[in-house]
C-alpha cells in the first residue's frame, strides 16, 4: 500500500473502530480512549497524499443487542476534530437503511477530498449472517471462490457498491486486524475477496501490517522462553478453545485467570459456590454447555492454571462502594470487583519462581467500569519490573495502562487487538490472509 498510486480513486477502507460506547447520547468527555480512530489519520493523509479522490470508512460498533451498539455519529464526529487541522472535511454518511438509500446518494455525489464514515456496518444482518452456514477456510478453495462471488452478487450493500463504484476507480483496504477472525463477516473476507476477483484493487492497511510485525516479534520471543498469560475481561467464551490452544502450542506457558474467567474455572471447574449475584458475570458460558468444557479444561491442565485465593467484593451489584477482602470460599453474599491482595501476592510468588521472559496481560483483573483497577495495575507492576519481556493486548488493560500506570515502564508490544491478536500467536497462518489468498 505504501508505493501504490490511488490518483483519482475511490477508496473503501475497512477499519476496527469498536469503541466502549453506552448508547447514543455520548459526548466526548465520556469516552477517555478514541486511539483506534486515530490512528486512521494519518492513512488518511497518506490516502490523500497520494492521489485519492474520497476515502470512505467502514467499521463495526457493538454487537446486536448490546449497550455499545450504536450508530458510528460519534465516530465521525471525533475523526471531523482530528482532521480539521489539516483541512480535510470528514462527513457522517447517514443512517443505513433496507434500502440503503442514504449510502446510494453519498457514493452518487461523493466530493473529492472528503471523507465519508459509513454507518454501523453491523446493522446490516448479512454483514455477519450472509456466510455464517459456509467454511471459508475449506481447502477446496475453488469451490469457495465460486460460492462467494455467486452470492455476493445478491447481497444489498454489494449491489451498491459495484454500481457506484467502477472497478477501475476504487480501492479496497482491510486495515481491521482486530476482527481478522472473523472471516466470514461480509466487511472481513468475502467482500474484499469478491472485489478484488472482479477487478479492484485490494491491500492490507498499514495497522493490520504492524500488528502483524507484533505478532512475529511476540512468537520469537514465547518460542525461546516460558510465558504467563494474565487472562481477565468479561468475554469468557472467547477463552474456551484459546486456553487449550495455547497451552498445547506453547508447552512452557501457564495461565494466571481473574475476574468472570476465574469465576467460571472456580465454580465449573472445583465445583465451588460462587454465589448467585456473580452469576452473572459468568452467563456467557453458564447453562449452555461452556462451563462443563472450561470446567474440563481446567481439569486437564490444573496444574498450569492458577486460580484466584481471594476477591475484593461488595454489597449488591453495584460499580462502587466500599471493598472488602474475602476468600474463595465466602462469595455466596457478595459481588466480585476484582482479585484481592492475597491472590496477587500468591500470583507473584509463583511467578519469581518461575522466572519467565514473557508476560502477557490480556483484559482486566477487576471490573473496569466501575474503576476497580488495583489489581490490574499491581499484576502491571510486577511484570515490569521482574525484567521480563511485556505484552499488554485488548481495549480494556490498555485503557487501564494509559489512564493509571503513569510510573510504570512502557510495555514492549501493546496491541488494541485481543482474540485476534491471541489467535495469530496460537496459528502459524492468519485466518483472513489464508482466506485472501486461496
Amino acid at each position: 500500500m505504501k508505493k501504490a498510486d490511488f490518483s483519482n480513486k475511490t477508496v473503501l477502507m475497512r477499519v476496527d473502530w469498536n469503541l466502549s460506547l453506552n448508547g447514543e447520547e455520548v459526548s466526548h468527555s465520556d469516552i477517555s480512549d478514541v486511539s483506534k480512530i486515530m490512528k486512521s489519520v494519518t492513512t488518511i493523509q497518506h490516502l490523500f497524499k497520494h492521489g485519492a479522490r474520497t476515502v470512505h470508512m467502514i467499521t463495526h460498533q457493538g454487537r446486536p443487542g448490546s449497550r455499545g451498539f450504536t450508530s458510528t455519529k460519534f465516530h465521525a464526529d471525533v475523526l471531523s476534530r482530528a482532521l480539521k487541522p489539516y483541512n480535510i472535511r470528514v462527513e457522517y454518511a447517514g443512517d443505513f437503511t433496507e434500502e440503503l438509500k442514504n449510502l446510494e446518494l453519498c457514493l452518487k455525489n461523493q466530493r473529492e477530498g472528503h471523507v465519508y464514515v459509513w454507518d454501523n456496518i453491523r446493522k446490516l444482518a448479512y454483514e455477519s449472517e450472509a456466510f455464517k452456514d459456509v467454511d471459508l477456510l475449506d481447502h477446496d478453495t475453488e469451490k469457495v471462490r465460486s460460492l462467494v462471488n455467486a452470492r455476493m452478487k445478491e447481497i444489498p450493500l454489494v449491489k451498491v457498491i459495484t454500481e457506484r463504484c467502477r472497478p477501475e476507480d476504487t480501492v479496497y483496504i482491510n486495515d481491521a486486524f482486530a476482527t481478522h477472525h472473523r472471516v466470514s463477516h461480509l466487511s472481513i473476507g468475502p467482500l474484499g475477496m469478491f472485489l478484488r476477483d472482479n477487478g479492484y484493487d485490494f491491500f492490507y492497511g498499514p495497522t493490520f501490517n504492524d500488528e502483524l510485525a507484533k505478532v512475529n516479534l511476540l512468537k520469537r520471543e514465547m518460542n525461546s522462553s516460558e510465558t504467563n498469560f494474565f487472562f481477565g475481561g468479561a468475554k469468557i467464551k472467547d477463552y474456551v478453545k484459546l486456553i487449550p490452544n495455547l497451552l498445547n502450542s506453547y508447552p512452557d506457558s501457564n495461565v494466571f485467570a481473574s475476574g468472570p474467567l476465574a469465576l467460571a474455572l472456580l465454580k465449573f471447574g472445583e465445583g465451588r459456590d460462587i454465589g448467585d449475584r456473580n452469576l452473572d458475570l459468568i452467563e456467557e458460558v453458564h447453562g449452555n454447555g461452556l462451563g462443563k468444557e472450561l470446567g474440563r479444561i481446567y481439569k486437564k491442565h490444573k496444574n498450569r492454571i492458577h486460580l484466584p485465593s481471594s476477591f475484593m467484593v461488595v454489597e449488591g451489584k453495584v460499580v462502587s462502594g466500599e471493598e472488602v477482602e474475602v476468600d474463595i470460599d465466602s462469595l455466596s453474599n457478595a459481588f466480585v470487583v476484582d482479585i484481592g491482595n492475597k491472590t496477587i501476592k500468591d500470583y507473584e510468588e509463583i511467578l519469581r519462581r518461575r522466572h519467565s521472559s514473557v508476560n502477557l496481560i490480556n483484559g482486566g483483573c477487576g471490573f473496569h467500569e466501575g474503576g476497580f483497577v488495583d489489581g490490574t495495575l499491581k499484576i502491571f507492576e510486577h511484570t515490569r519490573d521482574n525484567g521480563s519481556f511485556v505484552v499488554v493486548i485488548g481495549g480494556d488493560a490498555n485503557l487501564t495502562w494509559s489512564n493509571h500506570a503513569v510510573d510504570i515502564d512502557e510495555p514492549d508490544i501493546r496491541s488494541m487487538a485481543g482474540k485476534a491478536f491471541l489467535n495469530a500467536i496460537v496459528h502459524d497462518e492468519i485466518p483472513l490472509k489464508r482466506f485472501m489468498e486461496t
